[in-house]
């Protein structure tokens, strides 16, 4: 047995803290090395977490992580990882008392700061910022949405479109627009209402024209 405990105290409980030296991810387990016990290491451990059956979650310490250990009498067979601390060098995140949040190691963030009710996602260029009137969404390539039924934009005021070039395209019919030129492409086009051009126009082919028509340039 690696407790000093005496035999008929078979309540005791030691709780103990460790290196990680292995992860068996599949198992959601791993094992502690603890210098304090002549570098003894711990059986495969399971990891404590919030949720196992109908909501699932899922971590794992890394290798070298310092965690706390809860233990039994019956030694290092029988036990559980409670969690990671930080110790020594390792700092945490943030010093707010209002700010939740997950950073991991390539940079990533998820973090919520109840304080100013922000929820924040950062992965690499991309970042999302949502807070009780806004959604901000900013990335340096590609942004894309699609639905396999209808997609609704709805602005109660407007709705604004910057982009150098803006490319619609609805089945056969196309629109190209970008800082000079206004290109539609269409089997059929029709417009319904006043319709007034300021500038010259150019036709070509034939055309039918309904009604009066009145044009200093026409004979």
């Amino acid at each position: 047995m690696i407790f000093d405990t005496e035999q008929n105290d078979r309540c005791m409980a030691v709780m103990k803290l460790g290196e990680v030296v292995e992860v068996q991810p599949a198992q959601c387990k791993a094992r502690v090395v603890f210098d304090d016990d002549d570098s003894v290491v711990s059986d495969l451990l399971p990891i404590v977490i919030p949720n196992s059956i109908e909501n699932k979650d899922f971590w794992l310490p890394d290798i070298g992580e310092d965690v706390l250990c809860l233990f039994g009498t019956s030694g290092l067979e029988d036990g559980y990882i409670l969690g990671s601390i930080y110790a020594g060098e390792i700092h945490a995140p943030s010093e707010s008392k209002d700010v939740r949040m997950i950073k991991f190691s390539d940079g990533s963030v998820f973090k919520f700061d109840r304080s100013v009710s922000v929820f924040e996602i950062e992965i690499g260029s991309t970042k999302i910022k949502v807070d009780k009137n806004n959604v901000e969404v900013e990335t340096v390539q590609k942004v894309a949405l699609k639905s396999t039924s209808e997609v609704n934009i709805e602005g109660a005021a407007e709705v604004n479109i910057k982009t150098p070039v803006l490319n619609l395209m609805v089945g056969n019919t196309s629109m190209k627009l970008n800082g000079s030129k206004a290109t539609i492409e269409s089997k059929d086009l029709t417009f319904k209402g006043n319709v007034a051009v300021t500038g010259n126009l150019a036709v070509s082919g034939t055309g039918d024209f309904e009604g009066e028509v009145h044009s200093p340039n026409i004979q």
